[in-house]
């Protein structure tokens, strides 16, 4: 079995779709099941030496920063998101180039597998990976351009591809009841926490705390990007509503590159950072990211619609106690490890917090059902069931 892979979103710095590819990757040539894996990223071909070495890195997870993006990119960035036609002009450039490079190998019985959604153009046997339908069910969440882009091609590429994976049965159902797409060709196969995500002594995590100030489970800790499909105004709010004393010993901690429509959310942080009691962390590697996700008292994670929620997961494997929401995926994943609020509430999300900050018994079961609930999971199963995905179209 033979398999061609999109590597282009392997590059720093990585979504949750370059983590996604990064891991698969690495299980499959470790588990040494295929006999060739090779990946493409615009008309280049990677060998399976350099996917190994590139999956291998540590790359850093980017924070929002005032002047870090240059003024250039950000434009041209901004007013792409707002024409569809930029997105269809890109994807029909990266067609052109990828389909001449990736074409022989598909004639030589390779199986390609996209990860980021929607496929170059070619013959022969295709896998798409779909994440979740955000961009249908809401579009508010995305660039209208992307919406367009995603809403005019998606309909066709999974009518014609063989195999269609997502990451939950939440998604799952989605995919079959928007699209009508037959329920035996939609796979789930869930994700993993990296091995990086672990408990730690204070005595592991001594030197990132004090770079940033912090103390060792004395802060609740967000890491999502920062748009509003990520509900940090009213986690925001929430810890504001919290009584003072919780709030000074418990500051909120906010780790999340740059999002959609942000404006709001990040005029919000900045006035929540003058009283002290919200700081964002700045450029973290993934060692510094874990060691946060370890020392935290709480995890944050009420996102208003995720495929999976891959932060939960992460927090439970860290032995850090979640708050979560109990919408779209998140139930799914948690399987009540997290305490699970209505993300809309305000009140809900306050009290939540309370509940686990005040309730050392309650934070102790959470940690325990969360680490429990974490170890059902891993890349290595992730991958035997997308090796067996690909074996049902050979």
């Amino acid at each position: 079995m033979k398999l061609l892979i999109n590597a282009s979103t392997l590059a720093p710095p990585r979504t949750g779709i370059g983590q996604y590819t990064k891991n698969l990757i690495s299980a499959f040539l470790d588990m040494n099941e295929l006999d060739s894996i090779v990946g493409f990223n615009f008309g280049r071909i990677i060998d399976a030496e350099t996917l190994r070495s590139l999956t291998s890195e540590t790359l850093s997870y980017p924070i929002t920063s005032g002047g870090v993006e240059r003024w250039f990119p950000r434009v041209a960035k901004a007013i792409a998101r707002n024409y569809s036609f930029i997105y269809h002009v890109r994807h029909s450039l990266r067609s052109y180039y990828e389909s001449r490079s990736i074409e022989p190998y598909m004639k030589n019985g390779y199986i390609y597998h996209e990860t980021n959604t929607i496929p170059v153009r070619t013959t022969g046997k295709r896998v798409v990976t779909v994440h979740d339908l955000s961009q249908l069910r809401s579009p508010s969440y995305h660039p209208s351009g992307r919406v367009s882009f995603l809403n005019k091609n998606l309909p066709f590429v999974l009518k014609n591809v063989d195999r269609i994976i997502t990451v939950s049965n939440f998604s799952a159902r989605e995919i079959i009841d928007v699209y009508g797409v037959p329920v035996e060709k939609v796979k789930v196969t869930y994700l993993a926490a990296e091995k990086i995500f672990r408990p730690r002594e204070l005595v592991e995590v001594y030197n990132t705390l004090r770079l940033y100030r912090l103390q060792y489970k004395k802060f609740i800790l967000s890491v999502a990007t920062l748009e509003p499909r990520k509900n940090l105004m009213r986690l925001i709010a929430a810890h504001k509503s919290l009584p003072e004393n919780i709030r000074k010993n418990y500051p909120l901690v906010l780790c999340g590159a740059s999002g959609w429509r942000n404006a709001d959310v990040l005029r919000v942080i900045s006035k929540a950072e003058r009283n002290n009691e919200v700081m964002r962390t700045g450029y973290l590697s993934r060692t510094a990211l874990a060691e946060l996700f370890s020392s935290a008292a709480v995890l944050a994670y009420p996102s208003l619609y995720e495929g999976f929620g891959m932060p939960v997961l992460e927090g439970f494997a860290s032995g850090t106690a979640v708050l979560t929401s109990n919408l779209t995926s998140m139930p799914e994943i948690s399987m009540g490890a997290a305490i699970e609020v209505d993300p809309h509430s305000i009140d809900a999300l306050r009290d939540g917090l309370l509940r686990l900050l005040e309730d050392q018994t309650l934070m102790d079961e959470c940690i325990r059902k969360g680490f429990t609930r974490s170890n059902s999971f891993s890349w290595y199963k992730c991958a035997k069931d997308t090796l067996s995905v690909y074996r049902e179209i050979i």
